[in-house]
């Protein structure tokens, strides 16, 4: 069985959960893979759960809205440059 880590960064919270439904029925319809998802909402709180993470925690996937409101903690303004943020790290 696979282990998959996931993190959904949306500010549409009904969106973070839509995304986690789809995922969970396919964890279940699908016994190779067992998936922990993880939902933030803000781009602060992306970089907070990103900045925490172990090599053991690490994300295998992360679905990220592009078109988000600017951080309010960082100098990072959208969804584009949090992506940039992610792939650097």
């Amino acid at each position: 069985m696979k282990h998959l880590n996931v993190l959904i960064i949306d500010d549409h919270p009904i969106i973070a959960e839509g995304y986690t439904n789809v995922l969970e029925a396919f964890s279940l319809n699908n016994t190779d893979y067992k998936l922990k998802v993880v939902s933030v909402y803000s781009i602060d709180a992306a970089i907070n759960k990103i900045k925490t993470l172990t090599i053991k925690d690490a994300f295998d996937l992360i679905l990220l809205d592009i078109s988000m409101p600017p951080s309010k903690e960082h100098n990072i303004f959208s969804g584009e440059e949090l992506g940039i943020y992610i792939k650097e790290r």
